[in-house]
């Protein structure tokens, strides 16, 4: 099924770009089929001189929600390649090279460094996926499965990382990373079945993965299904929206919505710090 899509995707960015494209690179479980799930994103880096905006949107919504493109110039990807960045480290090591002209490939042959950049990107991502997990859940998406996934898989990274093991990309390498880390270990697997099975999560998981992550970055958790309840008692009815911040060493839970009456409300969860996450 990607590489259908993929195949589709490159020939109409060929035609639309002709000459100016230099490179089409999938990256991500796309380009591990032993990870590609139902629920799975398949993400393309474009690698193309002068790309306009209006053909920028054109390629962005030339296949709907099913292919979700970037675009650069060569000399963006030069630039990118040599920071410590999650995206340059996915197009180097975590890719599939649909097409490329030689100054392409010799761009992705580089290694890009592993340093606070690369943590800080673990780090962050690890929380907005917590965050983006809970906003699926309440909308009834499967995708709060594949947020979950994320937001642990990232922790995980970050730890290895962390450990001087370094990058590891695929479920079996980072499962492998959490082998004296028996819960969190648990709860990734977990969620890695219920990727490839399509289904979302149920509020007990998105727990666990918040217990798990929190284990991972070494902060004090603050459990969703709490911030949940705090929110309910607070009066709000209505759900807009929720943000997981992290912060002197705890999470804390931002949760804004409306009343029965109307009126707007933001309610935030935070745990006491305790000395074994500070």
């Amino acid at each position: 099924m990607a590489r259908e899509l993929v195949e589709e995707f490159a020939a109409y960015a060929a035609g639309l770009l002709g000459r100016r494209l230099r490179g089409i690179i999938v990256y991500g479980s796309a380009a591990r089929p032993q990870d590609f799930s139902p629920l799975s994103d398949v993400n393309v880096a474009v690698i193309g001189e002068g790309v306009g905006r209006r053909e920028r949107l054109s390629l962005a919504v030339a296949l709907g929600s099913r292919l979700f493109p970037i675009v650069m110039s060569l000399e963006e990807l030069r630039r990118l390649m040599r920071t410590g960045h999650m995206l340059a480290h996915a197009l180097a090591r975590d890719s599939w090279i649909v097409m490329c002209d030689e100054e392409v490939e010799r761009e992705l042959a580089a290694e890009p460094p592993v340093n606070e950049e690369t943590l800080q990107c673990l780090w962050r991502r690890s929380i907005a996926c917590l965050s983006a997990a809970v906003r699926c859940y309440y909308q009834g998406l499967p995708e709060s499965t594949t947020y979950a996934y994320r937001a642990v898989k990232s922790a995980a990274m970050y730890e290895g990382v962390r450990r001087g093991e370094g990058l590891k990309f695929s479920d079996a390498e980072v499962l492998e990373l959490l082998a004296d880390k028996p819960s969190p270990r648990r709860v990734l697997r977990g969620l890695v079945e219920a990727r490839r099975e399509g289904r979302g999560t149920s509020m007990s998981e998105l727990d666990e993965a918040v217990a798990a992550v929190a284990d991972l970055l070494r902060v004090a958790p603050a459990p969703w299904s709490e911030a949940a309840e705090e929110a309910r008692k607070a009066g709000i009815r209505v759900l807009e929206g929720v943000r997981l911040n992290c912060a002197e060493g705890r999470m804390m839970w931002e949760v804004w919505g409306v009343d029965e009456s109307g009126r707007r409300l933001t309610v935030r969860n935070c745990p006491p710090p305790t000395p074994h996450h500070t």
